[in-house]
C-alpha cells in the first residue's frame, strides 16, 4: 500500500482550513488535474463510509478515481482509500 502524506503550516485557524478542504465546492481549487465532481449535490464528506467519484485527467485522458471516507476527526483527521473505477 502508498502512503502519501503532505504537511504544510497556514496562517488560518484550524477550523476554517479544514472546513475548506472537506467541503467538495473547493475541491477544484487544490487537486491536481482535477476535472469535475461526479454527482457534487449527491456527495457527503463528513463520515466514515461516505463516498465520493474525482474525474481527474491522467495520462491525457479522463479517470474517475472512486474515492472512500474511512476516518474524519472534525478538525483534525480525515482519510480515505481511492482507485480508479475501471
Amino acid at each position: 500500500m502508498i502512503h502519501v502524506e503532505l504537511t504544510h503550516s497556514f496562517a488560518t485557524p484550524v477550523e476554517d482550513g479544514f472546513a475548506y478542504i472537506t467541503d467538495t465546492r473547493n475541491w477544484h481549487e487544490y487537486w491536481p488535474d482535477f476535472v469535475r465532481l461526479e454527482n457534487p449535490q449527491s456527495v457527503s464528506w463528513s463520515a466514515p463510509g461516505d463516498t465520493a467519484t474525482v474525474v481527474v485527467k491522467l495520462l491525457g485522458r479522463e479517470t474517475n478515481l472512486e474515492m472512500t471516507l474511512e476516518e474524519f476527526e472534525r478538525n483534525a483527521l480525515v482519510r480515505y482509500t481511492s482507485h480508479p473505477r475501471l
